[in-house]
């Protein structure tokens, strides 16, 4: 892997703070896979800067819903993403709270029309809670549900899980790390 192969993930998360968090992580963990680069792109930073750092090629693009929609509109080197094989939704719950679904789904248009025609993207969303209309808003919007499940739902859940399964998506009431993929 080289810095001229491009983007390989983009991580979604809600705030600048929660993206520079991440990124301090993201940086740690790559620390022994040199070849592997991150970059943070949130308000409040020079776009010029993080321009020039696209331009010298990143594997793992985090940032925030208007940053990255701004650098996904404008910025050259992301024009083509061939290479784009994940989109991460971190603290999806929150996001869709602050109002961010227009600007979620503006980002994953933007993926798909600059990764290669057919090419699917595994699409990911992490959430420590996952409200009945969260859900509700994911399945209104066509998106193939797979939960992975690590703690216990509410009552409401339980319901949910019954209209999940009825529509024949794959579903568990213990928790969950959701799997996204457009159908």
């Amino acid at each position: 892997m080289t810095r001229s192969d491009g983007v390989t993930c983009i991580v979604v998360l809600p705030t600048r703070e929660l993206v520079l968090q991440s990124y301090e992580t993201a940086v740690k963990l790559t620390r022994a896979a040199t070849n592997i680069v991150a970059c943070a792109l949130t308000g409040g930073q020079s776009r010029k800067s993080e321009k020039a750092r696209l331009r010298k090629g990143v594997h793992i693009l985090l940032g925030t819903p208007g940053r990255l929609i701004d650098h996904l509109e404008k910025t050259d080197s992301l024009k083509e993403m061939e290479n784009l094989e994940t989109v991460v939704l971190d603290e999806a719950d929150r996001m869709l709270e602050m109002g961010y679904l227009e600007k979620i789904k503006h980002v994953f248009t933007l993926c798909k029309e600059r990764a290669p025609d057919g090419k699917k993207i595994q699409s990911i969303l992490l959430s420590a809670t996952l409200r009945y209309s969260i859900l509700l808003i994911l399945l209104l919007s066509k998106w193939h549900l797979v939960f992975l499940t690590s703690i216990r739902f509410s009552r409401s859940f339980s319901s949910m899980g019954h209209f999940v399964r009825q529509r024949g998506i794959s579903f568990s009431c213990e928790g969950f790390l959701l799997f996204l993929r457009r159908t």
